[in-house]
């Protein structure tokens, strides 16, 4: 996918969550719902971090320069990282105020005028997240897949508050309805609670990358699969690859360990097959090539009780010598 597309797909996505936070916020405050301003200040601050992401992108495509001679690759990792804390960071004071709002009796918002929020809300997100992600596995851009993971995040959350308002609405005037109170902060307890594991998985994965830690088994699997056909080139006795990734660029490391000697043109070749092989899974990165002869077959090492057993043999098929003969 083209940059101006993945950045107009972002501007696209930032657009539609300033609408859905904005009304999440107008909500909020109509409805008296702790929970519904917890869902708009999630979708209005993954607004505002999107567009962030904009110049990060730039910096991505630019590609070395004077100040950083291998690119901006990390800038990616960085990001993600920087926005997943920005908004833990914003979710914690609405996690406060649900336990205070628990602890003083709670409260009892519109319900209708929730439920009427969270339908629009709940269909908004998961659409545009499968758009997204759609469009993030033809990418490989690791900015997209985060901007579909909050939509998705954001998705289920709002069709978790669905439910909830819908079966405290069943309850009211019912045995159970002096609880009712304790269910808006009760949600967006569980709101804050359940956006942490997917938040946190996203941010452990990009300061692995940023660490330089291989990466995950399907990746690793994938680039081995593209190698193993090398492995039964003529004069190649195997094939191994150290990698890493960060962001959407994979280094490879290729070790070649080669049968034989082989002339300078064949081996530029084979690099030059394997490089293009590589790029065509992963466009961004780079690969370096190491190369080694195999070490020849040592003969197998005798025993103790062989090496007598042959000594006793040679002994046995010696010709006798008579020792009292005269020349």
């Amino acid at each position: 996918m083209k940059p101006t597309n993945e950045s107009r797909l972002i501007i696209v996505s930032s657009l539609m969550s300033l609408a859905i936070g904005g009304a999440g916020v107008a909500a909020a405050a109509l409805t008296g719902a702790g929970s519904i301003l917890a869902d708009g200040v999630y979708s209005v601050l993954s607004a505002v971090i999107s567009l962030a992401s904009l110049p990060v992108l730039r910096l991505i495509k630019k590609g070395g320069d004077a100040r950083y001679h291998f690119g901006y690759a990390a800038f990616e990792p960085l990001y993600v990282i920087m926005s997943t804390m920005a908004i833990i960071a914003a979710q914690a004071p609405l996690a406060v105020g649900a336990l205070r709002g628990l602890a003083s009796g709670g409260a009892r918002p519109d319900m209708h005028g929730a439920l009427a929020y969270e339908i629009f809300s709940t269909l908004s997100c998961l659409i545009l997240a499968a758009a997204i992600r759609s469009r993030a596995k033809r990418s490989g851009s690791p900015i997209l897949r985060a901007e579909s993971r909050s939509w998705f995040v954001d998705g289920v959350l709002s069709l978790g508050v669905l439910g909830a308002f819908a079966a405290a609405l069943a309850l009211r005037g019912g045995p159970l309805d002096a609880w009712l109170p304790y269910v808006d902060p009760a949600v967006t307890l569980a709101l804050v609670a359940a956006m942490l594991p997917a938040l946190l998985g996203g941010a452990l994965g990009s300061l692995r990358e940023l660490l330089s830690a291989a990466p995950d088994r399907e990746t690793q699997g994938e680039v081995r699969a593209v190698l193993a056909p090398f492995s039964f080139e003529r004069g190649v006795a195997s094939v191994h690859a150290a990698m890493e990734k960060v962001g959407r660029s994979l280094n490879v490391e290729v070790t070649l360990i080669l049968s034989r000697d082989m002339k300078a043109s064949a081996l530029a070749a084979l690099e030059a097959r394997i490089e293009r092989s590589l790029r065509e899974r992963w466009p961004e990165g780079s690969t370096d090539f190491r190369f080694s002869l195999a070490a020849p077959a040592l003969p197998a090492r005798r025993s103790a009780r062989q090496v007598e057993a042959r000594r006793i043999e040679a002994v046995a098929t010696q010709p006798e010598v008579d020792l009292g003969a005269r020349v």
